[in-house]
């Protein structure tokens, strides 16, 4: 672009008015912003004669509204120093990306290293976040303009922009790159929110990283822990329950290697994150250890239509309702309240998705069916009912609802969901009524309800990750 050009300015104080003649009411030729390039063609009353490649247009701009470079190699000590301290540095990510690609024109190449592309890499992420939040649009368009790809990913709340990762991927191939760096190119490239990824081949990735310092190690470790639940629940959809049981202890095993301590503030939201995906995975693991075989009550599970798995409750070897879902249906999940009164299973019906059915004898005629599935075949006066109990009923993304344990009269039913709702998590341990399903008390933490320290199972402990 500046093949023939000896000396260039680059805007550092953005917006910035490219006007036509050095007049003081001179018409716009166009905007500048920081990080835009122009050719450097004279010097008039003051003003820099310019000539603007993005915009494909000549005009002038005042000396204090860039930094002037001949375009030598000379000048790569200088730009590189710059990189250094902008790399790191919010809200100058259009400015820091406009010197590394001068940077990269001037510079020897046996002196261009990883740490470059590091720097490029993150900072393009860290301007493609800010352009999530509504921001950084014109920024994004002066990195564009050096070669930089972007793309708009749909999710499931708003619309997110993603690096496409270029820079990251010639960290990774790079042999000099430090551990760090190779951290966050992986971490870069495998972002869920910026998909569709292949599991397996982003799992491949941040297995690559080695030696990174904590912080970095154990933001790879909870990237790893979160793909590994999704992959879990894949391997399980396509019918390989020994990949998904492995794939979900994975996930357990490098949740549990995090410290928590050593993560950044600003790691909260990726802890959290991680902790519902494995524990949504949990049943993935679990043996699945059979009905007791005097339980009176059982349920089995029973190929409904099309894609389509049916739970059939039988109480002493005769059906008696019947509840079918597309979800995965978790035997080994199946717990029996005492006096056999009420049954439970878990269902999970996305990645990071599972909820609680929970069938119990109903005092007179079925109510109606709640939504989450299909019931069939009505019970008799003194027959069952099966309800849902989700994670979160206010738009929730991403959350689990579980069983801890039952009363010893069976009377009632201890209920742990948790959920992210628009960004926030929110946690509930609860006592519930297994004839209504109301809830009777309910806290965030276990150790405020006396009942969570006389009442929940051991299974449960040791199996859950809420009590982290």
């Amino acid at each position: 672009m500046l093949a023939l050009a000896v000396t260039v300015a680059i805007v550092t104080h953005g917006p910035t008015s490219l006007v036509a003649s050095t007049e003081e009411n001179a018409a716009k030729q166009a905007t500048l912003f920081r990080g835009d390039w122009l050719e450097v063609r004279g010097e008039r009353q003051g003003r820099l004669k310019v000539y603007d490649y993005r915009h494909e247009r000549p005009g002038y701009v005042a000396p204090w509204q860039v930094r002037v470079y001949t375009l030598n190699e000379a000048s790569a000590p200088a730009l590189r120093a710059v990189i250094d301290f902008l790399r790191d540095e919010p809200g100058a990510e259009s400015l820091g990306i406009g010197y590394t690609a001068l940077y990269l024109k001037v510079a020897p190449a046996a002196e261009i290293g990883p740490d470059v592309f590091d720097a490029l890499g993150t900072m393009a992420e860290r301007l493609a976040r800010r352009a999530s939040r509504g921001a950084a649009t014109d920024e994004l368009e002066v990195a564009q303009s050096y070669g930089l790809k972007f793309s708009s990913v749909e999710g499931e709340t708003a619309v997110r922009v993603c690096y496409e990762g270029e820079a990251f991927r010639r960290v990774l191939l790079a042999p000099a790159a430090s551990p760090d760096a190779r951290a966050r190119a992986a971490l870069g490239l495998t972002d869920p929110a910026c998909g569709p990824h292949d599991e397996e081949a982003s799992i491949e990735v941040l297995g690559k990283v080695t030696g990174a310092s904590p912080i970095w190690a154990h933001r790879v470790r909870l990237r790893r822990a979160g793909l590994l639940a999704t992959l879990a629940w894949l391997r399980a959809r396509r019918g390989d329950p020994e990949g998904a049981a492995k794939a979900s202890g994975q996930a357990l095993d490098a949740f549990a290697g995090v410290e928590r301590t050593e993560l950044a503030v600003e790691d909260g939201a990726a802890w959290q994150e991680a902790a519902l995906r494995v524990a949504a995975a949990r049943w993935l693991r679990e043996p699945d250890v059979g009905a007791p075989r005097a339980a009176a009550v059982k349920l089995e599970l029973v190929p409904g239509e099309a894609g389509e798995t049916c739970v059939k409750l039988i109480e002493r070897n005769a059906p008696r309702l019947e509840k079918c879902t597309h979800g995965l249906v978790f035997a080994q999940s199946v717990r029996r309240g005492p006096h056999e009164a009420s049954v439970t299973v878990a269902v999970q019906l996305l990645p990071g998705w599972v909820e609680l059915w929970v069938f119990r004898r109903a005092g007179g005629p079925r109510e109606a069916s709640p939504s989450g599935g299909r019931s069939r075949a009505e019970p008799p006066e003194d027959g069952w009912i099966v309800d849902s109990l989700v994670p979160s009923e206010n738009d929730p993304e991403l959350g689990y609802a579980e069983i801890a344990g039952f009363s010893p009269d069976g009377k009632r039913v201890l209920v742990v969901r948790e959920a992210r709702v628009g960004g926030n998590l929110r946690r509930s341990f609860e006592v519930r009524l297994v004839a209504t399903l109301a809830v009777e008390h309910n806290a965030r933490n276990s150790e405020a309800l006396s009942a969570f320290g006389r009442w929940t199972a051991p299974e449960w402990k040791r199996g859950t990750v809420a009590l982290r």
